[in-house]
Protein backbone atom coordinates (compact mmCIF):
# COMPACT_ATOMS: atom_id res chain seq x y z
CA UNK A 1 0.00 0.00 0.00
CA UNK A 2 1.11 3.56 -0.52
CA UNK A 3 0.80 6.46 1.92
CA UNK A 4 -2.53 7.66 0.49
CA UNK A 5 -4.14 4.22 0.84
CA UNK A 6 -2.84 3.88 4.41
CA UNK A 7 -4.22 7.30 5.33
CA UNK A 8 -7.62 6.42 3.88
CA UNK A 9 -7.62 3.05 5.66
CA UNK A 10 -6.81 4.67 9.01
CA UNK A 11 -9.06 7.69 8.47
CA UNK A 12 -6.24 10.22 8.86
CA UNK A 13 -4.65 12.88 6.67
CA UNK A 14 -1.83 11.64 4.38
CA UNK A 15 0.65 14.02 6.05
CA UNK A 16 -0.21 12.50 9.43
CA UNK A 17 0.36 9.00 8.02
CA UNK A 18 3.71 10.16 6.64
CA UNK A 19 4.71 11.59 10.03
CA UNK A 20 3.64 8.39 11.81
CA UNK A 21 5.71 6.33 9.37
CA UNK A 22 8.78 8.50 9.96
CA UNK A 23 8.35 8.18 13.73
CA UNK A 24 7.82 4.41 13.53
CA UNK A 25 4.27 4.56 14.89
CA UNK A 26 3.00 2.69 11.86
CA UNK A 27 5.28 0.05 10.31
CA UNK A 28 6.50 0.74 6.80
CA UNK A 29 9.57 0.84 4.64
CA UNK A 30 11.08 3.34 2.25
CA UNK A 31 11.85 2.61 -1.37
CA UNK A 32 14.70 4.52 -2.91
CA UNK A 33 16.86 7.28 -1.55
CA UNK A 34 17.06 10.98 -1.96
CA UNK A 35 14.90 13.85 -0.86
CA UNK A 36 11.54 12.15 -1.53
CA UNK A 37 11.68 8.38 -0.95
CA UNK A 38 8.46 6.48 -1.45
CA UNK A 39 6.89 4.67 1.48
CA UNK A 40 5.21 1.27 1.22
CA UNK A 41 3.20 -0.57 3.83
CA UNK A 42 1.70 -3.99 4.46
CA UNK A 43 -1.95 -3.77 5.50
CA UNK A 44 -1.62 -6.75 7.83
CA UNK A 45 1.32 -5.13 9.66
CA UNK A 46 -0.55 -1.85 10.06
CA UNK A 47 -3.67 -3.57 11.38
CA UNK A 48 -1.56 -5.61 13.81
CA UNK A 49 0.28 -2.52 15.04
CA UNK A 50 -2.97 -0.64 15.59
CA UNK A 51 -4.60 -3.49 17.53
CA UNK A 52 -1.62 -4.58 19.68
CA UNK A 53 -2.30 -3.78 23.30
CA UNK A 54 0.54 -2.03 25.04
CA UNK A 55 1.47 -3.30 28.49
CA UNK A 56 0.95 -0.31 30.80
CA UNK A 57 3.37 -1.81 33.37
CA UNK A 58 6.22 -2.42 30.95
CA UNK A 59 9.33 -0.36 31.57
CA UNK A 60 10.63 1.92 28.85
CA UNK A 61 13.53 0.41 26.94
CA UNK A 62 15.97 2.89 28.56
CA UNK A 63 15.25 1.50 32.03
CA UNK A 64 15.44 -2.25 31.31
Amino acid sequence: MNIAAVAEHLGIHPQTAYTYAQQGIIPGFRLGAGPRPRWRFYLSAIDAAMTDAQDPWALPSKRR
